[in-house]
C-alpha cells in the first residue's frame, strides 16, 4: 500500500497560515526520537518548507508568509538560537540606548538654556548695578542729581532682568524669522520645546512659596485695619477683573476687530503615579532624616522635608476631582499642606511653625541660607523667559488684537491704583496704607519699587501681602467669575486674569486654559512695566494722593 502523501492543505490561523499537519507530525517524531542533528535538521527543514510552499493557499497569504509561519513552528536547536539572540541583542543595544538617552539630553539642554540665560541676565544686571552704584543713594532708587526735588528719575526704576529678557526673546525671534524664514524659527522653537513643556507642567508650583508664607506677611497688618484691608483687596480685585474684561470688549467694538476662532492649545501633561509615589517616598525619607539628623544638619533636613512636602501637596491637590478644585484650588491645598508640614517640622526641631516658615523663604536676606521656597521660586525667572516663546508662538493673534492688549493694560494699570486710593479713602485708611495697596495687581518684583515711589516704602511687607492675597483670589475665582459674567473668549479671559491677578492668576489659567496663556503672559509682563512708568510720573502720583485724601 502506497504511503500517504502530505497534500493536506494548510489551514489559516488568524492571518497566519501554518504548515500541513503531516509535516508537523513528522517534525514532532524527529524531535521525540532525538534524531535531529545538523544534517537531518537541514533535510527536515527543506522538506517542511517545500510541503508548505506546495500546499493550496487560502485567503491573501503569500508564500513568504507561509515560509515565516513554517519557520516559526520549527524548534531551532538551543545552541543555534542562543547565538542568534545574542547577535540581535548586540545589534539592538546601541540603538535602544541612544533612543532612550536622546530625549533626556534634549530636555536637559532645553531647560539648561533657560537657566543659563537667567544667570547671564542676573550677572549683567549686577554688573550694571555696580556701575550705577555711585550715582544712587543707599536707601532709595533716586538719582543723586534729582534727589533734591524728591522726584524719582526714570532711570531709577529697576525692572527685573527676566522681564527684559522676555521682551528681548520676542524681539530676537521676530528678527530671526525676518532674516531666516519661518522654517528656521520653527526649528528653533522645537529645540526649546521640551524645556517649555516642563516649565508649563510645573508652573503653578513655582508661585506656591509666596502663598505658604502669606500668614507671616499678614502679621504686619494692624488688627484694627485688617478687616478693612481685606475688604479693599477683595472689592478691588473684583473691580479690576471686570473692568479689564469690559474695557477689552469695548476696545474691540471700537476698532471693529473680529474675533477669529482661537485653536485650542494642548494642555500640559498631567502627573503620573510614578511622580506621586516617588515624591511620597522622598517625603517619608526626609521625615526620617529629620528625626535622626544632628543639630548641625537640621537645616538641610528641614529644607529637604519642606521641599518634598510642598511638591507632594501640589501633586495631591492636582489629583483631586474637578468638583473639589472649584472649592479648594490645588495651590491653596498645597499651601495648607506645606503649613501643616512646617508645624510638624517645627515641633520636631523646636523651632516652631513660624521659625520653619521664616527659614522656608529667606530670599538670602542678611546672609541667610536659602530655603526650600527659595529654590522653587528660583525657577520663576525661567518661567518668565519661557513666556517669550509662548507669546511669539501667538504673534499673529497678538498683532491682530494689539489695540485691545495695549488699551487693556494701560487702562487697567491706572484703574487699579486709582481704585485703591478711592476705596482707601472711603474706608478711612491712612493714605500711606492706601499707597502701599495700590500696586496690588502687579508682580511683587515690581510692586515693591512702585510702592516706594508712591511713598510707602515703610509698608513693604503689607505691599507683598496684598500682592499675594490678590493673586490667591485670582487663581481661585477668576475663571468662574468671568464665566458667570459672560466673558468666554480666550483673549478677554487671558487679559483680564493677568491684569487683575498678575503671575498667580496666569499660572492658574495656564493649567486649565492654555490657549489664553499667551495673552495672560503678555499682560502679566506689561502690567508691571506700565504701572512702573505711571508711578514715575509726578502728576499721576499727585492725583493718587489727592484721591487717597478725599
Amino acid at each position: 500500500m502506497a504511503p500517504r502523501t502530505a497534500v493536506a492543505a494548510s489551514k489559516p490561523l488568524g492571518r497566519r497560515l501554518v504548515a500541513p499537519r503531516s509535516a508537523q507530525r513528522a517534525s514532532a517524531t524527529l524531535r521525540r526520537t532525538g534524531c535531529v542533528h545538523a544534517v537531518s535538521w537541514r533535510a527536515h527543514r527543506v522538506l517542511l518548507l517545500t510541503t508548505a510552499a506546495h500546499a493550496p493557499r487560502h485567503g491573501s497569504a503569500d508564500p513568504l508568509s507561509l515560509k515565516a509561519a513554517a519557520q516559526s513552528r520549527v524548534d531551532v536547536p538551543a545552541r543555534r538560537r542562543g547565538v542568534t539572540t545574542r547577535a540581535a541583542a548586540m545589534e539592538a543595544a546601541p540603538s535602544s540606548l541612544a533612543a532612550s538617552v536622546k530625549p533626556w539630553a534634549h530636555f536637559l539642554a532645553a531647560l539648561g538654556a533657560f537657566v543659563l540665560t537667567d544667570k547671564l541676565l542676573l550677572m549683567a544686571a549686577a554688573a550694571n548695578g555696580a556701575l550705577r552704584a555711585p550715582h544712587r543713594t543707599a536707601r532709595a532708587q533716586y538719582c543723586v542729581r534729582c534727589q533734591h526735588a524728591r522726584a524719582p528719575c526714570l532711570a531709577g526704576v529697576t525692572f527685573p532682568p527676566p522681564l527684559l529678557g522676555m521682551f528681548a526673546i520676542i524681539a530676537s525671534l521676530i528678527a530671526f524669522e525676518a532674516r531666516f524664514g519661518t522654517t528656521a524659527v520653527e526649528k528653533l522653537m522645537a529645540a526649546v520645546a521640551p524645556g517649555i513643556d516642563w516649565i508649563g507642567r510645573w508652573l503653578p508650583l513655582f508661585y506656591v512659596p509666596s502663598l505658604v508664607t502669606l500668614p507671616l506677611a499678614l502679621q504686619a497688618l494692624p488688627g484694627a485695619l485688617l478687616a478693612k484691608t481685606f475688604a479693599l483687596l477683595l472689592c478691588g480685585w473684583v473691580a479690576s477683573l471686570l473692568f479689564a474684561a469690559f474695557i477689552t470688549v469695548r476696545i474691540r467694538a471700537v476698532t471693529n476687530v473680529e474675533l477669529l476662532p482661537v485653536p485650542p492649545a494642548a494642555k500640559a501633561a498631567g502627573f503620573s503615579l510614578a511622580h506621586r509615589a516617588g515624591w511620597a517616598v522622598a517625603l517619608c525619607a526626609s521625615l526620617l532624616a529629620l528625626a535622626v539628623a544632628p543639630a548641625s544638619l537640621q537645616h538641610l533636613a528641614v529644607g529637604a522635608f519642606m521641599l518634598s512636602a510642598t511638591i507632594v501637596g501640589f501633586l495631591a491637590g492636582s489629583a483631586t476631582p474637578a468638583g473639589v478644585q472649584k472649592v479648594l484650588h490645588p495651590l491653596i491645598a498645597c499651601a495648607l499642606f506645606a503649613n501643616a508640614a512646617a508645624a510638624l517640622a517645627g515641633a520636631m526641631t523646636g523651632a516652631g511653625w513660624e521659625g520653619v516658615l521664616r527659614a522656608y523663604l529667606t530670599k538670602g536676606k542678611a546672609g541667610a541660607a536659602l530655603g526650600a521656597g527659595d529654590w522653587l521660586m528660583a525657577f520663576l525667572h525661567s518661567v518668565i523667559l519661557s513666556f517669550g516663546f509662548r507669546v511669539f508662538a501667538q504673534r499673529a493673534l497678538m498683532k491682530r488684537h494689539f489695540a485691545e492688549i495695549g488699551g487693556c493694560v494701560l487702562a487697567s494699570s491706572a484703574f487699579g491704583m486709582a481704585f485703591s486710593a478711592v476705596a482707601g479713602a472711603a474706608l478711612a485708611l491712612p493714605p500711606q496704607l492706601s499707597m502701599a495697596l495700590a500696586p496690588r495687581s502687579v508682580t511683587v518684583a515690581l510692586a515693591l519699587p512702585i510702592a516706594s515711589m508712591l511713598g510707602a516704602s515703610a509698608e513693604a511687607s503689607i505691599t507683598a501681602a496684598a500682592v499675594m492675597f490678590t493673586g490667591l483670589l485670582g487663581a481661585n475665582f477668576a475663571q468662574p467669575l468671568l464665566t458667570a459674567a459672560g466673558y468666554r473668549d480666550p483673549v478677554v479671559r487671558g487679559l483680564a486674569t493677568a491684569a487683575s491677578a498678575h503671575g498667580l492668576g496666569t499660572a492658574a489659567l495656564a493649567a486649565k486654559e492654555p490657549e489664553a496663556l499667551p495673552m495672560a503672559a503678555l499682560a502679566y509682563a506689561t502690567m508691571g512695566v506700565v504701572s512702573s512708568l505711571l508711578a514715575s510720573v509726578a502728576p499721576f502720583r499727585a492725583a493718587l494722593y489727592w484721591l487717597a485724601l478725599c
